[in-house]
């Protein structure tokens, strides 16, 4: 089902674009908008990486990081080990 309207006589005004000042209050405005998002964008991906570093602070975190060294150690080194035995 279609909706149809005969727009025969409606007159609307023609529209007067702003004045260049209105227009360059305008572009201010978008700007300043732009850089108060981007300053929030910035704000929690700043929090973002305190928060990485204050988990990383956490004796926990330590303990799995330095677990995870470990781990990647005996690889490496069991690596080297499968090198030699095949004679790479």
């Amino acid at each position: 089902m279609a909706f149809t309207f005969n727009w025969a006589g409606v007159n609307i005004n023609p529209i007067q674009g702003g004045s260049n000042n209105y227009q360059q209050t305008i572009r201010n405005d978008a700007a300043n908008w732009g850089g108060a998002v981007r300053g929030y964008e910035q704000r929690k991906a700043n929090q973002e990486y305190a928060d990485m570093l204050k988990e990383f602070e956490n004796p926990n975190t330590k303990a799995k990081i330095l677990e995870i060294k470990a781990e990647i150690a005996r690889l490496e080194k069991r690596n080297e080990e499968i090198k030699a035995q095949i004679g790479g």
